[in-house]
């Protein structure tokens, strides 16, 4: 079952989704994430800490 989430980067939303897997649950179980984003073209990337 596909997990539905909202990324928000500089007030914009971007709509995604979750596979089905042991790290998507994972991930959805620690949302909601803060962190700082950096953009290399057309991609983000972004660090939490953890």
């Amino acid at each position: 079952m596909l997990i539905p989430i909202i990324v928000r980067i500089d007030g914009t939303d971007y709509r995604g989704e979750l596979n089905d897997s042991e790290t998507a649950a994972a991930v959805a179980a620690a949302l909601p994430l803060q962190g700082a984003t950096s953009r290399w073209g057309d991609e983000y990337y972004w660090s939490t800490g953890d």
